[in-house]
């Protein structure tokens, strides 16, 4: 009874927050990094990729945009020709510290991005847009509508493009402030309106660590026998959320394999053959290596840190035979 009542609250509180501590712990150093995310969307091996034509080739057939409807190779193809890249560089990059800047100023106002800079560079490059793609249609010899009644189209929609979009305010719920403010890796971050310092993010990185080590080692208690069979049943409680952790930085090492291919949307696993391909593992590389290594990092230690403590289970027999040991070495003396 003991032993399924600990597997219970194990299953509904010591796995969740044992998932918490070690998922925290090994995103702190780059869950809140203004500078990670800029040089991410500031890199021009990602453009190059959304360049690649083979996103054209694995486009949907038919691309719907408002009432309009176009030939989707032939207009991601087009769009693909007159990317406005340095624009949208710099709107990503301001889309970053905006949001960032809303977090960490903690005014709970909606973060709004300018696009006005990005329409402007669309509608500059809205003539070679329908040109492109009239000339890709016609090689297609595809299309609902012709090609002057799309290109038309084309530029509705450029028009309709909005200056600025409003995101999600950053605000958050009441109590979960204290389990995301340890993501941070700022001096301070304002969440849900209240201020968080580095010095009590650290505080409460280390208290969620103790709040799991000593709930596991509790659950360990309540279903062992023993001192040492209670904390080889804790080592088994922290070995499983470990292994997964371990498991997830381990694919994330791999990201031009498996993982991206889940990942991309169907139709599009050709990008990772050839050039294109090689341009994304080195993207992949460079932004997941970090995080790849934190995580594996720490589910490494959980892990060796739990199957540490399962082989206490080894020193159990040896433990109940010393008495039977040293009443053979008295009976020898006599």
């Amino acid at each position: 009874m003991r032993r399924f009542l600990a597997f219970v609250l194990y299953l509904g509180l010591g796995l969740p927050l044992a998932f918490s501590a070690l998922l925290l712990i090994s995103a702190r150093p780059w869950a809140l990094d203004r500078e990670a995310y800029r040089r991410f969307v500031l890199d021009d091996r990602l453009y190059a990729v959304l360049q690649a034509p083979e996103i054209a080739r694995g486009a949907p057939a038919t691309i719907a945009i408002g009432p309009a409807s176009f030939d989707g190779p032939a207009l991601v193809a087009a769009v693909q020709k007159e990317l406005p890249v340095p624009e949208l560089k710099s709107t990503a990059s301001r889309a970053v510290d905006i949001v960032f800047d809303a977090a960490t100023k903690g005014s709970g106002k909606a973060p709004t991005i300018d696009l006005r800079q990005l329409k402007a560079a669309l509608v500059a490059r809205g003539p070679a847009l329908e040109r492109d793609y009239e000339a890709a249609l016609a090689l297609r010899s595809a299309g609902d509508a012709p090609a002057s009644q799309a290109s038309a189209a084309i530029g509705m929609a450029i028009d309709a493009m909005p200056s600025a979009v409003s995101l999600p305010s950053p605000r958050l719920r009441r109590g979960m402030e204290a389990p995301l403010g340890i993501l941070s890796n700022g001096s301070s971050i304002a969440l849900g309106g209240r201020s968080l310092s580095q010095a009590l993010l650290n505080r409460m990185t280390a208290v969620t660590a103790a709040m799991s080590g000593l709930l596991i080692l509790g659950l360990g208690a309540l279903g062992g026998q023993g001192a040492l069979l209670s904390i080889a049943r804790a080592g088994r409680f922290l070995l499983f959320p470990s292994a997964i952790v371990l498991a997830a930085g381990v694919l994330l090492s791999i990201p031009g394999g498996l993982l991206l291919h889940g990942l991309l949307p169907q139709g599009l696993g050709g990008v990772l053959a050839g050039a294109p391909g090689a341009r994304l593992h080195e993207l992949f590389m460079a932004t997941l290596g970090p995080i790849a290594r934190d995580i594996f990092i720490t589910g490494l230690v959980g892990t060796s840190l739990g199957g540490l403590l399962v082989q206490a289970r080894r020193l159990e027999p040896l433990r109940l035979d010393e008495p039977r040991l040293e009443r053979t070495k008295r009976e020898e003396l006599e």
